[in-house]
């Protein structure tokens, strides 16, 4: 399973891609600047089975950035 991070998935393109990705089998991270749509996204896409987070991102912010991706990259070697 990978972890793709997908920006602007609170809805439209972004949103179906999450869907999709995550009904293939990859854990889909759902960024967005409205977390909590992001966060209705995921949700959708856990109670049909599949693995799915929301952040807060604004991409062109390198502080808000750094704050939704250090869960994740902590854990790389």
């Amino acid at each position: 399973m990978n972890n793709i991070l997908i920006t602007g998935a609170a809805s439209g393109i972004g949103a179906g891609l999450a869907v999709e990705l995550a009904r293939s089998g990859h854990h889909v991270i759902l960024s967005d600047l409205k977390r909590e749509d992001g966060e209705a996204v995921a949700a959708s896409i856990r109670t049909n089975g599949g693995s799915a987070e929301a952040v807060s991102l604004d991409v062109t912010s390198g502080e808000s950035v750094a704050t939704a991706l250090s869960p994740f990259l902590s854990s790389i070697d």
